[in-house]
């Protein structure tokens, strides 16, 4: 068992490192609309809501999945954004935010489910613990 003090070392690296994230992606952010910014986490929350639900019923899915989700909800987001990869993708087809939001959740959660099955399930003794102590 790790000592106290090296959990609050620990905490407190997280916590700075956490503040150094948010400060960098706010300086990327700077110059866009609050508009923008919430169509950003629309589409970052699109494709993840379901395998975050689903975990509860689904225990095939497994951390993984989860990660790979939210990366993916990312890249798909800034991948529909940027000029050349739409206009290479859709042509000169102008998407609207529905549409865009539609896409990065369908491949994201196409992502996510190929990622579900190229990894390992969770250890079957570690879904008993779990259910036992949380009971879902």
């Amino acid at each position: 068992m790790l000592a106290n003090s090296t959990l609050a070392k620990a905490a407190q690296m997280v916590s700075v490192l956490i503040l150094v994230v948010g400060l960098v992606f706010g300086f990327f952010m700077r110059n866009i609309s609050v508009d923008d910014a919430w169509k950003l986490l629309a589409a970052l929350g699109a494709g993840t809501g379901l395998v975050f639900m689903l975990r509860w019923f689904w225990w095939r899915i497994n951390a993984w999945s989860e990660i790979v989700a939210m990366v993916a909800s990312l890249v798909y987001f800034l991948l529909l954004n940027h000029d050349n990869t739409r206009r290479l993708v859709l042509g000169d087809y102008p998407l609207k935010a529905e549409e865009q939001m539609a896409i990065v959740a369908l491949a994201t959660i196409a992502t996510w489910l190929l990622a579900t099955y190229l990894t390992p399930p969770e250890n079957e003794e570690t879904l008993r613990s779990f259910f036992i102590k949380i009971r879902p």
